[in-house]
């Protein structure tokens, strides 16, 4: 019998190492972790931001339209007291301007026919014994200064007194001023009545320079736009119509001068031939009649009786709105062009099919009798042109259309007043021309169409005034890369 082998000794264990447990004494696995939610990307927080912004500034925009509608609805008008004061500054639109919002009231610009209608509702406000004209250098055309010039003779008409007050003046602040009872300048101020003057710019040297020949259509004699790019100076043709253009301005601009003066043409003339320099000079020369600063003159003259001119606006702004007959003034400014109005190149553009679906609707609408259509525009295309034509015929078959010409109306611009039945010649004021508008409604509807065609004939006929002399012709050229033609009135002016 065998012996058995001794057993072998335990094998000693670590106690810091533990032995495995045995698979069925396992712990219970833990519950399951739910996968942690990741935020909204970069992106999607940007977009998010812009699209709660957006929604913020369109209830404050609604809000705000809300509240100037309220206060520009009916309110108990204030009685004004004392002199009316007038600043003109910056540019002085003809029409108020399209698609533009203004969350100021004081940044609403103010147009022509705002001002002329101001100075006329303060000619019959009992409350109003004066106006003072501040014209603070304000971007305003011939053609404005006419309109508003008629505004402040209306105004002296209803026995009130009107003073003009400028640092400088110029051409068509100059002829504003003198329809007013006094002109007066700064001390320090610098008349720069000069005279008129027509240029045009050329770009056939530089088109030459770069090597691009221009190649153009051109229709008819007097269609000058291509010869900017094609010559270096003005054609006969071009040249002869801007001097029968600036002959016609030269001679009204000094008729109505010397009427308000109580000067003869001559000596309007003879002043603007050697105009003074200084405003010492001005006033001795009779161009002003007093120098005085701002503050010596309201604190002379006026002192705490100003009426400001915004509220005073507002409140006859209040007074055109209201029910019965109407006559409407569609205006049309800015460069023709096909499709919708908008933002040109260059500048403001007015579309074709924009104008007819407004003169669809003044057709349609009931309490307009009468439409005026206020034209601004330096021509452009010309099947848009013969588009609003159309239109403005069919308009005219049921209501009387009357065309009043502002300062750049030209090509297509007279094309469009053509097809109304009392085309104005002479350019009226909407004012005016709203008046004969009224006026052919009346007579359309008592006398039928004939007699009111022929009356409307009648009254938008007006002479032009007579060509007396012919300006000096100089050609000045500018550095390359264009030159430019000018034309002046008076000649010696340009010796200055």
């Amino acid at each position: 019998m065998e012996p058995t082998p001794p057993e072998p000794p335990p094998e000693k264990t670590d106690p810091l190492i533990r032995a495995a447990p045995v698979a069925s004494e396992a712990p219970p696995p833990d519950p399951p972790v739910p996968p942690t939610r990741r935020g909204l990307s970069r992106s999607a927080r940007v977009l998010l931001f812009v699209t709660v912004v957006g929604l913020l500034m369109m209830c404050a925009s609604g809000g705000a339209v809300v509240l100037l509608m309220f206060e520009d609805g009916p309110v108990i008008p204030t009685k004004a007291e004392g002199w009316l004061r007038i600043a003109m500054r910056g540019e002085v639109p003809d029409g108020p301007i399209e698609n533009a919002v203004y969350f100021d009231e004081a940044r609403i610009p103010v147009t022509v026919a705002d001002y002329a209608a101001v100075i006329r509702h303060a000619a019959e406000d009992d409350g109003i014994d004066g106006v003072f004209l501040e014209l603070a250098d304000p971007s305003l055309g011939l053609a404005g200064a006419w309109e508003i010039r008629r505004a402040i003779q209306a105004l002296r008409s209803a026995g009130k007194t009107c003073h003009a007050w400028s640092k400088t003046y110029e051409n068509a602040t100059w002829l504003l001023a003198t329809a007013c009872d006094e002109v007066v300048l700064h001390p320090e101020g610098v008349p720069f009545v000069v005279g008129l003057q027509i240029g045009t710019e050329h770009y056939a040297g530089l088109l030459d320079k770069i090597g691009i020949e221009p190649d153009y259509e051109k229709v008819g004699t007097y269609k000058s736009a291509p010869e900017a790019y094609e010559l270096t100076e003005p054609s006969e043709s071009t040249r002869s119509m801007l001097e029968a253009l600036l002959d016609s301005l030269y001679v009204t601009f000094v008729a109505s001068v010397a009427e308000s003066r109580g000067w003869t043409p001559d000596q309007v003339e003879a002043l603007v031939d050697d105009p003074p320099v200084t405003a010492a000079k001005a006033l001795e020369r009779g161009l002003v009649d007093q120098l005085a600063t701002r503050h010596d003159w309201v604190e002379q003259h006026y002192g705490e009786d100003l009426e400001p001119f915004r509220p005073y606006l507002r409140q006859v702004r209040q007074g055109w709105t209201g029910g019965g007959e109407t006559v409407a003034v569609l205006h049309i400014q800015g460069t023709i062009v096909d499709g919708s109005s908008e933002g040109g190149f260059g500048g403001q553009a007015v579309g074709d099919r924009s104008v007819v679906r407004h003169l669809d609707e003044l057709a349609e609408d009931d309490d307009v009798v009468a439409v005026v259509l206020r034209v601004n525009s330096p021509g452009g295309s010309a099947l848009a042109s013969d588009v609003m034509w159309e239109a403005i015929q069919r308009l005219d078959a049921d209501k009387p259309v009357v065309a009043a010409m502002g300062a750049p109306a030209a090509r297509g611009g007279p094309r469009r007043g053509l097809g109304g039945a009392a085309t104005a010649a002479a350019g009226p004021s909407p004012r005016h021309a709203a008046s004969r508008a009224r006026a052919c409604s009346r007579l359309r509807r008592t006398r039928g169409r004939a007699s009111f065609r022929a009356a409307s004939a009648a009254a938008g006929s007006a002479a032009s005034p007579r060509l007396t002399r012919r300006p000096a012709t100089t050609a000045a050229a500018r550095p390359w890369p264009w030159a430019s033609w000018t034309r002046r009135w008076p000649s010696s002016a340009l010796k200055r």
